[in-house]
């Protein structure tokens, strides 16, 4: 098996995207809270944080952030999450 695999440049970059989908998250979370937006985390990250709780082995990760609102809240998500 190549050790260029387990380059450190290419592990920083793993790091690195899981990173980037987690600040979504707390951003997107953060920013429905502060504006009074009822919402749902769901999808990927929502099976992940589950799955975590039984094997933290099992874990896979996700490129994006999928929320559930209410549709008469849609527009004011929109301008909050404009301002994020």
């Amino acid at each position: 098996m190549s050790t260029e695999f387990f380059d450190n440049s290419i592990l920083d970059r793993m790091v690195l995207a899981v990173e980037l989908v987690r600040d979504r998250l707390k951003r997107t979370a953060t920013t429905l809270e502060a504006a009074g937006i009822p919402y749902a985390i769901i999808g990927g990250n929502a099976v992940a944080a589950w799955v975590a709780k039984i094997d933290t082995a099992a874990v896979r990760n996700t490129r994006d952030v999928n929320i559930l609102l209410r549709r008469a809240d849609l527009e004011a998500a929109k301008v909050a999450m404009k301002s994020a």
